[in-house]
């Protein structure tokens, strides 16, 4: 359920989005210095929408945890056995 009260419903109306209005590319981000060397194809594209950078972000941290516990786990486990501890091992 949306809030549907406040200075928000002034200022958006009912029809408030996520993303960027109609109408906005790639290249409306790019600075005016920079815009000369962008070739005419990419001004037909929209900008990505923000939520795909949040969610993206959120795979990662939650990668990055797993990965880093995991390798933790590993180096634990081999500095603690004693059985791991041979010339085969060590490389």
């Amino acid at each position: 359920m949306s809030n549907t009260t406040g200075p928000q419903v002034a200022y958006f109306g009912q029809d408030a989005s996520f993303g960027y209005p109609d109408g906005v590319s790639i290249v409306d981000f790019v600075p005016e210095h920079m815009k000369h060397m962008i070739h005419q194809h990419w001004y037909n594209f929209p900008p990505v929408n923000p939520m795909w950078h949040y969610l993206l972000g959120v795979i990662y941290i939650f990668l990055g945890f797993f990965s880093v516990t995991g390798n933790g786990l590993v180096v634990y486990l081999y500095t603690k056995s004693k059985a791991l501890k041979t010339p085969l091992t060590s490389l």
